[in-house]
């Protein structure tokens, strides 16, 4: 009786090393495929939503209004989104084709 509990201490003591040596190599396999995925410049992150779609839509809207001087905050009210969302299109395009424009000029 004794030395039947104690094999199976042993086994599960076995059993166990063998789980957590199994975690660790899922985890090292997700981790260097992530940095692989990562070097090659693919986008990780949950994808932008409709919301964005639909601001490229109005992009020249925006511009004019921000030509204007209209605060983001009432853009973003008649866009129908959030200041974030708002602000990140902003940074992400209209920013970033004026940094261009002013390039091909110079």
């Amino acid at each position: 009786m004794l030395s039947n509990l104690f094999f199976q201490f042993c086994y599960q003591i076995h059993v166990f090393a063998f789980v957590g040596f199994e975690r660790q190599l899922i985890s090292d396999r997700t981790r260097n495929s992530l940095q692989r995925l990562k070097d090659e410049g693919k986008h990780l992150s949950r994808p932008y939503g409709f919301t964005y779609k639909k601001l490229e839509k109005k992009h020249n809207k925006i511009k004019e209004l921000l030509d204007k001087n209209v605060s983001k905050a009432e853009i973003a009210r008649l866009m129908g989104c959030t200041w974030a969302t708002l602000h990140r299109y902003i940074n992400d395009t209209i920013t970033v084709r004026n940094l261009e424009a002013t390039a091909e000029d110079a």
